[in-house]
């Protein structure tokens, strides 16, 4: 598959609109804003947590801000109840993107369709023909991921439906897709919801569609939770390692163990996500 031409931003901001981490106190850092607690507890409305996942990406290319929704987060109501208390306008959005079509990444569509109707946006989802797509030029929908690791099998137990209503064997989720910006001068901005395909096939993956082979950061899952994921956390965490990234943010699916391990061997590029956390990255001052 060719290089896709991706237009490099001058910035981009990364919200955790969605995750089934949540600490008000915790605090932030030079690029990661956490949001603000009420001086009064009661004040206004809390942010809630889930086990689903949901990002707010914002990309700033030559003065012009512009958003899109990655995934969705799994209950109709909780995605909904945290834009409005993050004062979020789905309106203002240029497109919502599903990482693949599992409950937690889909579910709290219901809410937002409940509350606006029909939504005059793009809705990209995995095409049949996997293509990839692009949003604005400014941010990659990967399309299928090409599998290149030998240790990431994918989900062994993952079964879909056929169309005569029975079952089949289903371990690579096909349809398992991220978001990639390219951050002017410092690299790729890669948001994941579950990397079924392998978090580190992901990454290469990115490399691969852009031709940009620096990656500043990964946000999101890297589904290394269980025994069936967790004796490929070695691997796993080595392989990104040596991708030197200047931060890593395992969110949702990634599994307290993996997570320990990446803040262990990583400790400079780890960063704990939390509900309401914002990420930014920028292009160099001149």
């Amino acid at each position: 598959m060719p290089e896709v031409k991706l237009t490099a931003v001058d910035a981009v901001e990364v919200t955790i609109v969605m995750d089934l981490y949540l600490d008000l106190l915790m605090a932030g850092q030079e690029g990661v804003r956490r949001f603000p607690i009420a001086y009064d507890w009661f004040e206004r409305d809390k942010l809630l947590a889930e086990h689903g996942f949901s990002a707010l990406i914002r990309v700033t290319r030559n003065g012009e801000t512009q958003s899109i929704l990655y995934d969705a987060g799994l209950s109709p109501n909780a995605l909904r109840h945290n834009l409005d208390v993050m004062d979020l306008d789905v309106t203002d959005m240029r497109a919502i993107v599903l990482s693949h079509g599992h409950a937690d990444h889909h579910g709290g569509l219901e809410g937002l369709f409940q509350r606006y109707g029909r939504l005059r946006m793009p809705l990209v989802l995995h095409p049949d023909a996997f293509k990839d797509r692009m949003v604005d030029q400014s941010v990659l929908v990967s399309g299928q991921v090409e599998r290149t690791t030998d240790y990431e099998k994918g989900f062994p137990l993952h079964q879909t439906r056929t169309q005569d209503g029975g079952w089949q064997p289903d371990p690579w989720i096909w349809d398992d897709q991220n978001a990639i910006v390219n951050v002017r001068d410092r690299g790729l901005v890669v948001v994941s919801g579950c990397s079924h395909a392998g978090a580190v096939n992901v990454l290469r993956n990115a490399q691969r569609l852009t031709g940009e082979q620096r990656i500043l950061a990964f946000i999101g899952g890297l589904h290394l939770t269980g025994g069936l994921f967790e004796p490929i956390i070695p691997p796993t965490v080595a392989d990104i390692q040596a991708m030197g990234l200047e931060q890593v943010v395992p969110a949702h699916c990634t599994g307290w163990r993996a997570t320990h391990a990446i803040a262990h061997d990583m400790p400079n590029a780890f960063v704990q996500p939390s509900v309401g956390t914002t990420f930014r990255y920028e292009r160099p001052p001149p």
